[in-house]
């Protein structure tokens, strides 16, 4: 797939601005980076490595921790800019199911390749705790408009939600990998929120 003019150029620098905007700091280029370094590693089981890739890149072009319409809003941008860069239709929708699916990641998507996409947007779920206590910090920081007290009320919901799952990880081979260490470190968050120490 190729998208090589001076127009897509501009729009490219347009979307690598947005994900350097001053509000973020889980949600950046640095995000997109590590789910390509995981994905990289399976892509020769994909359907489409070019897709799930575009996925990647487009999947939180708008991201506005007090919209709860991030996901159709990135989705409709990647729609419009792979329009203008006459991407084939088919491509297209499956970028939008895959950006789609981030809104809900526990249930179940019919999109092609979804299941390696969504387990790399969770790897940071898995980290070593240090790097998990920055990356709780940096969704903290994106949330900055908000209360500790809503904060900490909305995260436990998440995670009290999450930790419901069977699994997290929807790949076996990322699965065995990860799942046990995610859930250790949601689960000590979790713990620390109920007792006060976040």
């Amino acid at each position: 797939m190729k998208i090589a003019d001076a127009s897509s150029h501009t729009k490219w620098a347009e979307l690598v601005k947005r994900y350097s905007e001053p509000h973020r700091r889980y949600h950046t280029l640095d995000h997109l980076s590590a789910m390509c370094r995981t994905l990289s590693e399976f892509e020769e089981k994909f359907y489409a490595p070019d897709t799930v890739y575009l996925a990647v890149f487009f999947h939180d072009t708008i991201y506005d921790s007090s919209s709860t319409s991030n996901e159709k809003d990135s989705a409709e941008l990647a729609t419009s800019f792979l329009t203008e860069n006459n991407v084939v239709g088919s491509i297209i929708q499956a970028v939008e199911q895959l950006i789609l699916a981030t809104a809900a990641h526990l249930q179940e998507t019919a999109a092609l390749d979804a299941e390696w996409f969504l387990d790399a947007d969770l790897v940071i779920l898995a980290a070593e705790p240090d790097v998990y206590k920055q990356y709780v910090l940096a969704i903290r920081q994106e949330y900055s408009e908000f209360s500790d007290q809503a904060f900490r009320a909305g995260r436990m919901r998440f995670l009290e939600t999450i930790l419901d799952a069977p699994y997290l990880f929807r790949t076996d081979v990322l699965r065995d990998r990860f799942e046990t260490s995610a859930r250790a470190n949601l689960k000590n968050e979790l713990a620390q929120l109920q007792s006060g120490q976040a």
